[in-house]
């Protein structure tokens, strides 16, 4: 419960500073992941490494294929891997998928304000 918690405020902030400066600072992902560590080996005990580090990689993975399709930054790479350490596999799988169609859906409504979508 903590460390989803955890996932929403970093998922959270990441979010609001990079529509406001476009940058996702590394002080934030950074701390989050040692944070997220600190929090499993506390509450998760046994399985808490495991269940951190594979959602890491399933979180940062997920969209570093993004990335090399030149869809994101590596920002939003960095900060998904934070996001997973704390949720866990299961839920950065989801939480990624609602996170890409949350940042569609945001991309269409920033080109339809800029214009960019008129016939020529």
């Amino acid at each position: 419960m903590y460390l989803l918690a955890g996932a929403v405020l970093v998922a959270s902030v990441g979010a609001v500073w990079d529509v406001c400066t476009y940058r996702i600072p590394n002080a934030l992902t950074y701390s989050a992941i040692v944070l997220a560590l600190v929090g499993h080996v506390l509450f998760e005990r046994g399985f808490g490494v495991v269940w951190w580090s594979t959602g890491l990689l399933v979180g940062g993975g997920i969209f570093l294929v993004l990335y090399l399709l030149r869809t994101m930054g590596a920002g939003d790479v960095k900060l998904m891997a934070a996001v997973g350490a704390f949720a866990g596999p299961s839920k950065a799988l989801e939480i990624a998928l609602y996170s890409a169609i949350a940042g569609g859906i945001l991309a269409l409504a920033v080109a339809l304000f800029k214009g960019r979508l008129r016939r020529t």
